[in-house]
Parts: C-alpha cells; sequence; structure tokens
C-alpha cells in the first residue's frame, strides 16, 4: 500500500482537528513519524501480507494470460500444420486413386481399340488386296522391263522413274485406304473415350465429396476446439480477477480501518496533549513535540479493547 496515499487521506483530517483546536490559544506543535506509526498499527501485517498476496495474484494472473497467448498461437501452428499435412494427405491419395482408375480405364480402351482395329482391317483389307494386286502386277511388268538387255541407259533411268512413280501412287492410295481405317476405328473409339471421361470425373467428383466431408469433419472438430479454448482460457482468467478483487477489497477494508484509527489516534494524543497542529514530519524553526509513541499506544488499546 503507498504510504503516501494513507498519509493524504489522513492529512486532510489533521488539518480539521488543527482549526478545531485553534480556541485552546495555544501554539503547541505535535509531530508524528509516519512509517512508524502506520507501522505500529496491529493491522499493518495484514496489510502488508494482503499487498503481497494482491502483487503475487496480478503477476500469475499476467503469467497465465502471457501462457494463454502463447498456447493459443501454438494451437493455431498446430491447427495450421495438421490442416496442411491432412491436406496433403488427401490430395496425395486422390492422385494415387486417380491414377488407379486412369490405368484401368486406358486397358479399356486398348482393348476395345485392339478389337476395333481388328473390325476395321476387315472392312478394308479386300480393298488392300486389291489395291496390292492391282500395282503388284504393274510394277512386276516395270522390273522385267528393266531385266531386258536391249534397254539403253536412257530407257532404263525412264524405266526407274515410272516404277518410283507406281509405288508412290500405290502408297498414296494405301494410306487413303488407311486413312478410312483409322476413320472408323475413331468414329467407334469416341464413345467409350468419351465413356471413360466420365468414368474419370465420376470418381473425382466422388473423391472430391469424400475430401470435402473429411475436411468438413477435422474443421468442426478444431474449430470446436479454437472456440473452446478461449472461452476456457477467459473462464481461468474470470476466476482470478475476481480473486484480485476480492483481495483488493480486503485490502481496502484493512486501509479504511487503519486509517479511521490512526486519525482517530491522533486527534486524541493531540486534545490530550492540547495540540493545535500535527505534522508528520519535522519542520525547520518548529519546535514540536513527538507524540508517535502516544498514537500507536492508543491505537494498540482501542485494537485490543475492539478485540475482546
Amino acid at each position: 500500500m503507498n504510504r503516501s496515499l494513507l498519509w493524504k487521506i489522513i492529512v486532510g483530517i489533521f488539518v480539521v482537528f488543527g482549526c478545531l483546536f485553534l480556541n485552546f490559544r495555544s501554539d503547541k506543535i505535535a509531530v508524528i513519524d509516519f512509517e512508524k506509526v502506520v507501522a505500529g498499527h496491529p493491522q499493518h501485517k495484514r496489510l502488508v501480507h494482503g499487498e503481497a498476496v494482491y502483487k503475487s495474484l496480478v503477476e500469475k494472473r499476467q503469467d497465465q494470460e502471457n501462457v494463454a497467448r502463447t498456447q493459443m498461437r501454438n494451437l493455431m501452428k498446430l491447427y495450421e500444420l495438421r490442416d496442411m499435412s491432412e491436406r496433403s494427405y488427401l490430395e496425395a491419395d486422390f492422385n494415387t486413386r486417380m491414377a488407379e482408375q486412369q490405368v484401368i480405364e486406358n486397358e479399356r480402351l486398348e482393348q476395345y481399340y485392339h478389337e476395333t482395329e481388328a473390325d476395321a482391317e476387315e472392312v478394308v483389307g479386300e480393298h488392300k488386296k486389291e489395291l496390292e494386286n492391282e500395282y503388284q502386277l504393274r510394277m512386276f511388268n516395270i522390273r522385267m522391263q528393266m531385266q531386258s538387255l536391249k534397254l539403253t541407259p536412257e530407257e532404263k533411268r525412264n524405266a526407274e522413274r515410272e516404277l518410283q512413280s507406281v509405288k508412290g501412287e500405290r502408297d498414296q492410295r494405301m494410306q487413303e485406304i488407311e486413312n478410312v481405317k483409322m476413320g472408323i476405328i475413331a468414329e467407334r473409339m469416341q464413345p467409350r473415350i468419351d465413356e471413360a471421361h466420365a468414368n474419370l470425373r465420376e470418381v473425382a467428383d466422388g473423391l472430391n465429396q469424400d475430401i470435402m466431408e473429411k475436411l468438413g469433419v477435422s474443421e468442426g472438430k478444431y474449430n470446436k476446439m479454437m472456440n473452446d479454448a478461449p472461452k476456457a482460457i477467459k473462464e481461468a482468467l474470470n476466476i482470478m480477477d475476481r480473486e484480485i478483487a476480492r483481495q483488493e477489497e480486503r485490502n481496502r477494508q484493512i486501509l479504511d480501518k487503519m486509517t479511521v484509527d490512526i486519525a482517530s489516534a491522533v486527534e486524541k494524543v493531540a486534545k490530550d496533549n492540547r495540540c493545535t497542529v500535527v505534522f508528520k514530519e519535522y519542520k525547520v524553526n518548529v519546535k514540536a513535540d513527538d507524540i508517535t509513541d502516544d498514537v500507536i499506544a492508543i491505537m494498540r488499546k482501542e485494537n485490543n479493547e475492539e478485540n475482546k
């Protein structure tokens, strides 16, 4: 407790006492050792103990608040880390299961492609054979001409050019047939490709839905924890605040008691000694009677009587 505050409370009373004692027409002045008077009050030890308890409670409250802030920060970091870890796990699981489904769809498409290719080959197979037979005979005749001993070098060169031209014509027509075959395959494969894409989307949607549900459960659990933690911390701090307030009230009651007792004792001693003014310290060039011990004796006597 601030001793100067206690004295400020009492000093106003002393001034009033001085005014009341003026009719004694005496210039007697008294002085008290204020710190000694306060220390000599029977309740002083209780007040000192109460102040220590109050200070300890305030410090503990501050420590608890600091710990609570640290716990909340750690809890938030844990939440973020857990959320990141859970999302990473779910993402990896999603990619793995989608890759597995992709393999399944690719195997189905590959199998169907071979079946479709075989069917398309049957459709264009006769055309290929007819075309091959047609150009095979033409190329055979040209080769026979080239083996003739009667050909001049120029005629041989012309025969070679004709052979290459026929081959190019054959390859071009063969490619047209191959394009027809690929068109048949593409036309038949497209519905199966669309079906594979639809299957992948369906699986992806199901996995995403499952992920959202899992994240929702986790988020709800952590949100409850994040909401409950501040409430628990606030309640703990409120309990300490109430205890601090109770201790502050107890200290105030002790101080009020000491204030009244000191003022009453000073008043009695001042009246008995016909003092008009009471100082809490000696003044220069002022003769004053020290009534400290008398004041303490009065306080202790009255306190003993109250406790009987």
